[in-house]
C-alpha cells in the first residue's frame, strides 16, 4: 500500500483533501477488517505535521468514523431483524408441515426432491403449568450480587470495604477549540 495515496504530506490539510484522505483511510481500514496495519498507521502519522493540523485532522476523522460505525450498526441491525424474521417463518413453516403430517396421520411425506419424516426428539421435553403445580414441587433460588451503589457510597464517605476500590478512570474526548 503506497502511503502518499493516504496521506500526501505537501499538501495543505483542507477540508477537501482531509475528507479525501478519510475516504481512503476508511476504505483500506474496511479491507482490512478493522484491524490497523503498519500502513495504515503510518499514514494516521503522516496526515499532518503539524500539531494542531494533526488535533484537526484526528477530529474530522473520529467524527467520520462515528458516523460510518452508525451506518455499519444500522445495517447491521436491518439485516439481524431480517434473519430473525427469516428464522421465525422457517420454524413457523415446521409447525405447518408437523400439523399437516398429523392431520393426515402420515409419519413421512416426500416430494420429488425432497421428504419429510416425523422422528422422535433426541431428549423428552416437560411443560409444565407453574400455576397449577403444588409449592412442594417448586424451589426457592437465591442470588446473592454486589450492592454497587450502597459500596460506592461506602467508599466515598471514608469507609474500607475488602476487595472494592474506587477508581477514576480517562477517556478521550472532543472539544471545539476556542483558543486561537
Amino acid at each position: 500500500m503506497d502511503t502518499k495515496e493516504l496521506a500526501p504530506q505537501t499538501k495543505p490539510l483542507d477540508l477537501i483533501t482531509l475528507a479525501k484522505e478519510a475516504n481512503v483511510l476508511l476504505e483500506k481500514l474496511i479491507e482490512a477488517g478493522g484491524e490497523i496495519s503498519p500502513e495504515l498507521e503510518s499514514a494516521l502519522q503522516s496526515i499532518d505535521v503539524s500539531l494542531p493540523k494533526k488535533v484537526d485532522g484526528y477530529g474530522f476523522l473520529l467524527d467520520r468514523l462515528t458516523k460510518e460505525a452508525q451506518f455499519w450498526q444500522e445495517k447491521s441491525d436491518l439485516y439481524a431483524a431480517v434473519a430473525k424474521s427469516t428464522l421465525n417463518f422457517q420454524a413457523r413453516m415446521k409447525d405447518r408441515i408437523k400439523i399437516a403430517m398429523e392431520i393426515m396421520r402420515q409419519d413421512e411425506v416426500r416430494g420429488f426432491d425432497v421428504r419429510f419424516k416425523m422422528v422422535r426428539n433426541s431428549q423428552e421435553s416437560l411443560a409444565i403449568d407453574e400455576r397449577a403445580l403444588p409449592r412442594d414441587w417448586t424451589m426457592e433460588v437465591v442470588t446473592r450480587v454486589p450492592d454497587k451503589e450502597r459500596i460506592k457510597e461506602a467508599i466515598k464517605s471514608g469507609k474500607t470495604v475488602t476487595g472494592c476500590v474506587l477508581t477514576q478512570g480517562y477517556h478521550v474526548r472532543k472539544f471545539v477549540n476556542r483558543e486561537k
